[in-house]
């Protein structure tokens, strides 16, 4: 069993992304072993269906699918497994790249699987760290870029965001928490200095942007793609010493700090 420690210094600093950080996704990674293959697809979480990622996402599951063995192959996606929609389209606009393999591995009857840490436990080790407030308000602030990449019938974000805040409830068990709209904007207030302003794209971007060091939520930000890179490597290891072909598919971010980890595990240096 591979350790945590092993894998984390494994992982590019935020320093070594900054380098390419300005490029385009999607970005592509394949690795191969003996009679297994590793595809990463990191993409930019476009819920637009003509949007040119999806052409290369295509093409690049078709390529995967080539001489894999069906029983020892597996897609991992970011977060969690996304409800099958009955068309292309549909799965897109309904949760982008992740809804598209959702109907992409149904197709092929493949397994889907996410391997990251259920968002219970997420809540857990973020509060433990960084209290409640900061964590309640990283998890809304952060889907608020999500609903902006929504496609057509465009409910209120009240309403959108009222099911992420009763979810969050549920799943961080913090039953005397306000997870209220209202609250959200006074930690708003007391964290970023501001009111609210869901339609300020820029400064959104700036505060959630992990190269930006004078974010407020800098340190929790990277907290959270630390613990789910470390996940998301940790099962990635475990299915590939298996003798496992994984197609992964996460946001470009995360293949930029997974690279290295993944090219010494197919290397066999971990």
């Amino acid at each position: 069993m591979i350790s945590l420690e092993t894998i984390q210094n494994k992982l590019s600093s935020y320093s070594e992304w900054k380098d390419i950080a300005e490029r385009t996704p999607p970005f592509l990674l394949e690795l191969y072993g003996k009679n297994q293959k590793l595809f990463f697809f990191g993409a930019n979480h476009s819920r637009n269906p003509k949007d040119p990622q999806y052409i290369h996402l295509r093409e690049f599951w078709d390529k995967f699918l080539l001489d894999i063995e069906r029983d020892k192959s597996i897609v991992f996606v970011e977060s969690a497994v996304r409800a099958l929609k009955k068309t292309e389209t549909e799965a897109i606009h309904a949760d982008s790249e992740a809804g598209l393999m959702s109907f992409y591995a149904n197709t092929e009857s493949l397994k889907i699987t996410s391997p990251e840490l259920p968002m219970s436990e997420q809540f857990h080790l973020l509060s433990s760290k960084f209290g409640k407030d900061l964590t309640a308000f990283y998890f809304f602030f952060r889907v608020i870029p999500q609903y902006h990449r929504r496609v057509g019938n465009k409910v209120s974000f009240e309403e959108y965001i009222e099911k992420f805040l009763k979810k969050y409830k549920n799943l961080s068990n913090w039953d005397e928490y306000d997870f209220s709209i209202e609250n959200m904007k006074q930690l708003h207030l007391q964290f970023l200095g501001n009111e609210l302003n869901i339609d300020d794209i820029d400064f959104i971007n700036k505060i959630k942007n992990p190269l930006n060091n004078d974010s407020p939520l800098l340190e929790i930000n990277r907290e959270s793609t630390r613990i789910r890179d470390l996940s998301i490597l940790k099962n990635t290891y475990e299915l590939w010493t298996q003798g496992y072909s994984l197609f992964m598919v996460f946001g470009a971010s995360h293949l930029f700090l997974q690279k290295k980890a993944l090219n010494s595990l197919v290397n066999g240096e971990v």
